[in-house]
């Protein structure tokens, strides 16, 4: 036992203790301890002082990781470490504690009150600006990069005259429209493509990274990215070229994480800042205020293009993200901070074998019971929702444009916007209220979510009619609520420093995934059009069986005494 007087303290609502600098410093066992009341009289003189325990250096690395996991109260599991009880005075102080790793590099976490005595929607409260601003501008900005496309197709590419670009969507035009049209789809898929791939590559080493040196530099990062893109886009709108070159917009995002690395980034602190039964809350609030801001924007930034053109939407998608950038660096507190002695090349070790090691390690490490398969299994599930999710919505304007709908542009971007703010508002409002008042748990709200989906599916391959096109967004209408569960489910699965590290695994299939859903669900409207226009629908509500399967297969292992009083299987969160 030894007395420090600088102490760094690691501590939650039940536990401190002192971290020295060194990194074979970890707690000591219960047997080294006993004798902890010999030293209280020598503190009580010296107020500065705490207890300083160290692990012997015999200690196996593999043990010394486990009694600091379980101090910080990642796990509470039945072990020979002793938890030293946090002293009244202590907890009216900021706490700070010294994450010491392996290699020497350390991070500070802060933060002024336990996670359990915060508001139960405090997390997302956090984020609800960030959430509305992003998603205002990524509505506002998305049809109108389409009709860029477009526009640059028609001048640039195809060289057609302006009275025919301006008029293309004129019977008069017809083959004209449709060269335009294949051409911007190719264009519309390399865009997806390059604003995917690089990102979900750099969420590999991004995750890990974010569990050492916190959340808030790859939550600013993408966003700065982004704002630099849509200068670029302002700078094409005033400035006309070949529709090949509007491609290094996504790509520039992209190389800075894009909305991949931000949203993992997001999705990690608000578990950092969430209580196991108020995950899921706080990620519908948060999914909800943005699906809400998304259409919103979308409105927008329609009416915009049709009375200014493509700069004023463009130049108001800037002002959107410079907002973002602005809130997260003066309002964001992250719970892992870098440390004053953090250096630049610390950089360095974003892009390491390690990241990738420490990713492999997660997905493969023993837990309790099968949750290392429960952990597998909602992976896939999301991965199986996800493209069916990408893939309708490839083919989704086609369908209601096409007979026997035979909708009208201007009647399908109601029906979009109305839907999607309407489901936005439903999902804030349902996830209370089936979490708190019904006390279901995460698995069985999944299982509401993806009957949702199947439902609405089925009924969109069988809507002849208009009624039964809008009867398929009210029963699809809760559809959105696997993918909170699933993040909130994996989550908690995990261990506290793995979450950075989950949350962009999920961000990466949920970006490199849908490319190949809507390649294969295109391909398949292309080729049922004629016999069943819903056919893909239908073949989406297939394959979704395969994830309910997963979700009622969790829900009822972990219905076991095994799961008992992990934070997964808690149904009441923190009631503030």
């Amino acid at each position: 036992m030894s007395l420090t007087t600088s102490p760094r303290v690691l501590g939650n609502d039940e536990t401190v203790v002192v971290i020295p600098p060194r990194p074979a410093s970890i707690i000591a066992p219960v047997a080294d301890i006993e004798s902890l009341h010999d030293a209280e009289e020598v503190l009580a003189g010296y107020p500065q002082l705490h207890v300083e325990q160290q692990v012997a250096n015999d200690v196996p690395r593999e043990e010394a990781q486990e009694s600091h996991s379980l101090l910080r109260g990642a796990a509470n599991q039945p072990g020979p470490y002793q938890r030293v009880p946090l002293r009244d005075d202590d907890r009216d102080d900021e706490w700070r504690s010294q994450d010491t790793l392996g290699d020497g590099v350390s991070t500070t976490a802060r933060s002024n009150v336990p996670v359990s005595r915060l508001p139960p929607l405090y997390a997302s409260l956090q984020l609800a600006p960030i959430a509305f601003f992003f998603g205002l501008a990524s509505g506002l900005a998305g049809p109108v990069i389409i009709e860029l496309f477009k526009a640059r197709v028609c001048e640039y590419q195809l060289i057609y005259p302006s009275e025919i670009c301006h008029n293309i969507t004129s019977d008069m035009f017809r083959m004209e429209n449709t060269r335009v049209t294949a051409w911007t789809s190719h264009y519309s898929f390399f865009n997806s493509l390059v604003g995917s791939i690089p990102s979900a590559l750099i969420a590999i080493f991004s995750g890990s990274w974010s569990d050492h040196f916190g959340r808030k530099i790859p939550m600013v990062v993408p966003f700065i990215g982004m704002l630099f893109s849509a200068l670029l886009l302002t700078y094409f709108a005033y400035f006309p070229s070949h529709p090949a070159w509007i491609l290094i917009v996504p790509l520039l995002s992209s190389v800075f994480g894009g909305w991949i690395i931000s949203l993992a980034a997001i999705f990690a602190f608000m578990g950092d800042y969430s209580t196991p039964g108020s995950l899921v809350i706080n990620l519908a609030v948060f999914d909800g205020t943005h699906a809400l801001s998304t259409n919103i924007g979308s409105i927008v930034g329609g009416a915009l293009y049709g009375i200014y053109g493509f700069g004023y939407p463009f130049m108001l998608y800037a002002g959107l993200l410079l907002l973002c950038i602005l809130y997260i660096v003066f309002f964001i507190r992250d719970r892992r901070v870098l440390a004053r002695n953090f250096r630049r090349n610390e950089w360095r070790k974003l892009f390491t074998t390690r990241n990738l090691r420490e990713n492999k390690e997660m997905l493969l490490k023993e837990r309790v019971g099968l949750t290392r398969r429960h952990i597998h299994l909602i992976l896939i599930a999301t991965t199986v929702a996800a493209s069916c999710m990408s893939g309708v919505g490839s083919i989704q304007q086609l369908f209601f444009e096409n007979p026997p709908l035979n909708w009208t542009l201007s009647t399908y971007t109601v029906f979009t916007s109305v839907n999607g703010i309407a489901t936005g508002i439903i999902m804030m409002a349902a996830v209370p209220v089936l979490k708190r008042l019904l006390n279901l748990k995460d698995t069985a709200i999944g299982i509401i979510g993806v009957t949702s989906a199947i439902l609405g599916y089925v009924v969109a391959s069988f809507a002849f009619t208009k009624w039964l096109a809008l009867a398929s967004a009210v029963v699809g209408a809760l559809a959105g609520l696997q993918y909170v569960a699933a993040r909130s489910l994996l989550s908690n699965l995990v261990d506290e420093d793995e979450r950075g590290k989950m949350m962009s695994v999920i961000a990466a299939l949920q970006a490199v995934v849908p490319i190949l859903g809507a390649f294969v669900f295109t391909s398949v409207f292309a080729g049922s059009v004629m016999w069943w226009p819903g056919f893909s629908f239908a073949l989406a509500a297939f394959f979704m069986i395969a994830s309910l399967c997963a979700f009622c297969y969790i829900d009822l292992d972990r219905r076991k005494i095994t799961y008992a009083g992990e934070p997964a299987d808690q149904v009441v969160g923190n009631k503030g």
